[in-house]
């Protein structure tokens, strides 16, 4: 993964990982999902916030798909996915087994992935073709 973006990415998801941690076993406003198979917490909207202010001022013309809010469509070769918790449902009953996801693909293939476990201070990325580095 390009440095640059690797920085980028690492730093994106730790400050999201930081306002995980900081809403972690507080009283919260959960909402069921439509399906009524999942929960949203106020931390996913404020990490998943976080995150599409920090991808947009850095790649304003990349398009967004985030769990909670949608897809933001700018007709761009680069889009972004965006899991705020993944396991929400763990992090909402005091379990700290959660993730913070990102990933940017390019005519829809992924070229630079991260995941941070917020609570385990841990963090993947990934290349296409170059593996998966702890």
């Amino acid at each position: 993964m390009d440095k640059n973006i690797k920085q980028f990415v690492t730093k994106t998801l730790k400050q999201a990982g930081n306002i995980v941690k900081s809403g972690f076993q507080k009283s919260q406003v959960i909402k069921v999902k439509a399906d009524h198979s999942n929960i949203v917490t106020e931390t996913d909207v404020l990490s998943e916030r976080s995150i599409i202010k920090a991808i947009q001022k850095r790649f304003p013309n990349d398009s967004i798909i985030a769990e909670e809010s949608g897809f933001g469509d700018k007709n761009s070769d680069y889009v972004w996915i965006i899991d705020p918790i993944d396991g929400t449902s763990n992090f909402a009953s005091g379990i700290p087994w959660c993730a913070v996801m990102m990933s940017r693909l390019q005519n829809w293939q992924s070229v630079a992935t991260g995941i941070y476990l917020p609570f385990f201070n841990r963090k993947n990325s990934s290349k296409l073709c170059f593996g998966v580095t702890l």
